[in-house]
């Protein structure tokens, strides 16, 4: 397999993102958010399916059709220490989902834990936080969008973020 010019950071959670990296420009050219939309009630938040189709699309769109560039990096889900069953397995589903749609559509693809990429770009940082994937996405691509264009948010979004660094993670570690 020849080395990648795109990698493709997946953090599957809802309040996640997929982020592709140029590798050789060593730049983020775009980030998608989660694309989810709300439940009938309000709060039964579900994947729009067709959206994440469109998000794979356009990043062999991007590779102009050439997926032999690309190399996708899904993050594995964990169970954390306080989570529902509930929770665990939306997470889990969501996963599913997008792996289903990275071998659809034929995607060179790897799972990676989150303690796994964390510990190889985190190294030398004290507290290991949601603020660490921050701090090494902004020092790696300081010109990246951290938060949702077009909202009011202002704190940068771990799920942009940690989706960022998979990607530098794929870059530099695989």
């Amino acid at each position: 397999m020849r080395k990648p010019l795109l990698t493709v950071g997946i953090d599957p959670g809802k309040t996640g993102a997929v982020a592709v990296m140029d590798v050789q420009k060593q730049r983020i050219v775009h980030v998608w958010d989660a694309p989810v939309v709300k439940g009938e009630r309000g709060k039964d938040d579900r994947y729009h399916l067709r959206s994440m189709c469109d998000i794979l699309n356009s990043i062999i769109n991007i590779a102009d059709g050439d997926q032999d560039i690309i190399l996708a990096v899904l993050e594995h889900p964990i169970a954390k220490p306080g989570q529902d069953s509930s929770t665990i397995m939306k997470t889990g589903y969501s996963f599913g989902l997008w792996e289903m749609g990275l071998e659809a559509f034929g995607y060179k693809y790897r799972t990676v834990y989150p303690i796994t990429w964390a510990k190889a770009l985190f190294e030398g940082l004290t507290d290991r936080t949601k603020m660490n994937s921050y701090e090494v996405a902004k020092a790696n691509f300081p010109d990246a969008e951290f938060v949702t264009p077009g909202t009011r948010k202002k704190k940068p979004m771990d799920g942009r973020t940690d989706a960022m660094c998979i990607a530098l993670f794929a870059a530099r570690f695989l």
